[in-house]
C-alpha cells in the first residue's frame, strides 16, 4: 500500500497528464492519487486545514503535507528523478499553473491554505506538519483506494 497521497485537479488536462506521468514513473507504488473533487479528498483536506484550504495540488505524507510548488518538488524527489528536475519543478510550477489556469479560463484561484489566510503570504514554505486526525484520515483513504 502506498504511503503518500497526491490530490490533484481532475478537471485539468495538464494535471491528469502529470498524474499519468507520476503513475508511470512510480515504480515502487509509493504515491496513490485521487482527484480534488472526490469526497474523500475533501474530508482529508478538512481534517488537516478546517473549512478553508484553498485549491491546489496537495501531497500528503505520513509526517507532512505540502502543496503547490513544494508538492511538485517532493513528488520528483519521491520518484528519484534528478535533483535539477526537482528544483526546476519548484520554480516552474507557479508559472505553469498561472498559464494553464488562463488557458483553461479557470476562475478559482490556485493556491493552498494561504488563500484562506492559514499561513502568512510571505512564508515561502508550502508545507505543514500533518495533524494526528489527518494522519488517521490519510490511512483510511489510502486503504480505500489501495493500488
Amino acid at each position: 500500500m502506498a504511503e503518500k497521497l497526491l490530490i490533484y485537479d481532475g478537471e485539468c488536462a495538464y494535471c491528469r497528464s502529470f498524474v499519468q506521468l507520476v503513475r508511470t514513473l512510480d515504480r515502487h507504488t509509493e504515491i496513490a492519487v485521487i482527484p480534488f473533487a472526490d469526497p474523500k479528498s475533501q474530508v482529508l483536506l478538512r481534517a488537516q486545514f478546517g473549512e478553508s484550504y484553498g485549491f491546489a495540488m496537495y501531497l500528503f505524507e505520513p509526517k507532512e503535507v505540502s502543496w503547490g510548488a513544494e508538492a511538485a518538488q517532493r513528488i520528483t524527489e519521491t520518484l528519484s528523478l534528478p535533483r535539477w528536475l526537482a528544483r526546476l519543478a519548484f520554480y516552474v510550477y507557479p508559472s505553469l499553473v498561472k498559464l494553464v489556469s488562463k488557458l483553461a479560463r479557470r476562475t478559482r484561484p490556485v493556491c493552498g491554505p494561504e488563500c484562506a489566510g492559514l499561513s502568512h503570504p510571505a512564508q515561502k514554505k508550502q508545507s505543514a506538519k500533518i495533524r494526528e486526525s489527518s494522519l488517521q484520515e490519510l490511512q483510511r483513504v489510502l486503504k480505500s483506494i489501495a493500488i
